[in-house]
């Protein structure tokens, strides 16, 4: 009997010492985070990235507490709105779907300022049908390009398909000054934006079927172009866009006899000399590109362990952190679906930094393709 009650007070000591250091670390870590917002809402403008990362990870660490600690900030209309607008946009860091109903009152009745922007993205970052279709009344209320294509960016960060047409009219602006536009919003809708990106193919307006073009052959590697870009290739009038297709081509489709009998077809009635040159090319290195893809297939790719590991780096800090290479090595074709979500992930930190990184993941998923079907033959 004494030793069952001595069990039992061990175990309630073990209790109340459990919650007690639960307590203690909710505390300071929720204390840590009001201190960092102080310091970012003193700072204005010049918030250094280490700031912010450090207040995301404070969030991340106990979100349920980081909500309850800045709902009262955020409601607290004393505050000047800047500042109000900061603690709006770590409340959206917490992706509570309980916070929506607070940001949803505060963001109404205001027409713009900072507090409505940070209120826009932090819908965005919780997500729902709730946050979609304000959103979406937004971008109905919002005439000025510049900021329609910020809302229409927060609703392709939310993959929120009633917003997916809406975002054709990004389609139309000028690739050589906005190229990034479009790369933005379709590159993070991901594959669900493939079916609309085909039937733009067809567009009218050359803007249109250039981006569409770019994002299904350069961005998005969509596969289901492989037919659609071949047939647009003999109507196109405009041979910049012809050398875009056959450029798409050679990335989209993954047969390479394929890819050969439509270059030879191309040689013999292309008429513009600089897309003559470019099939020539790439008839030219087909036999390397054969050799490469037969040694990928070859390629150990036993420690994916390793591969686990930097893929983990990689998605948490939105790509900025770990190591590219060890993920294309120990990278195989069943892992695609992984590195296209990592791909969209790394567009969500609207850097032009992301696309080089954009890049890297394409080119492993390149090549993964290429290897499984030079083994499959």
């Amino acid at each position: 009997m004494k030793f069952r009650i001595r069990m039992i007070r061990i175990a309630v000591f073990a209790i109340v010492l459990a919650l007690a250091s639960e307590g203690w670390s909710q505390t300071t870590a929720t204390v840590g985070l009001l201190a960092d917002m102080e310091q970012m809402t003193a700072l204005g403008e010049n918030v250094p990235q280490e700031l912010t990362e450090r207040i995301t990870s404070r969030i991340s660490e106990n979100t349920t507490a980081a909500m309850e600690q800045l709902l009262p900030y955020v409601q607290n209309k004393q505050l000047p709105e800047e500042a109000r607008a900061g603690y709006m946009w770590a409340l959206g860091l917490t992706g509570s779907p309980d916070a929506i109903e607070v940001i949803l009152a505060e963001a109404q009745g205001l027409k713009s300022g900072p507090l409505r922007h940070h209120a826009r993205r932090a819908l965005a970052y919780i997500g729902g049908p709730q946050a979609g279709e304000f959103l979406m009344k937004e971008l109905a209320r919002e005439t000025e390009p510049m900021k329609r294509f910020s809302i229409l960016n927060l609703l392709a960060q939310m993959k929120y398909p009633p917003a997916l047409e809406k975002s054709g009219e990004i389609l139309h602006v000028d690739p050589s000054q906005y190229f990034w536009q479009p790369v933005f919003v379709f590159g993070q809708f991901g594959d669900m934006a493939v079916p609309f990106l085909l039937k733009q193919l067809d567009d009218e307006d050359v803007n249109a079927r250039r981006n569409a073009i770019a994002l299904l052959g350069t961005w998005l590697l969509a596969p289901e172009a492989a037919e659609a870009f071949r047939r647009r290739y003999h109507e196109e009038k405009v041979a910049l866009l012809r050398g875009l297709l056959l450029s798409g081509l050679e990335k989209v489709s993954a047969d390479f006899d394929q890819t050969q009998v439509f270059f030879l077809e191309a040689t013999r009635g292309e008429q513009d000399e600089a897309v003559l040159k470019f099939a020539k090319e790439t008839l030219a290195s087909l036999p390397k590109l054969r050799q490469m893809a037969e040694e990928r297939g070859r390629r150990e790719t036993a420690n994916h362990g390793a591969w686990e590991r930097e893929y983990a780096k990689l998605w948490e800090s939105y790509g900025k952190e770990g190591d590219f290479s060890i993920l294309d090595q120990q990278s195989r074709v069943s892992d695609e679906a992984r590195l296209k979500a990592l791909r969209g992930r790394m567009l969500a930190r609207q850097s032009d930094e992301a696309f080089l990184d954009v890049e890297k993941i394409n080119q492993t998923i390149f090549w993964n393709r290429m290897a499984a079907k030079r083994q499959g033959d």
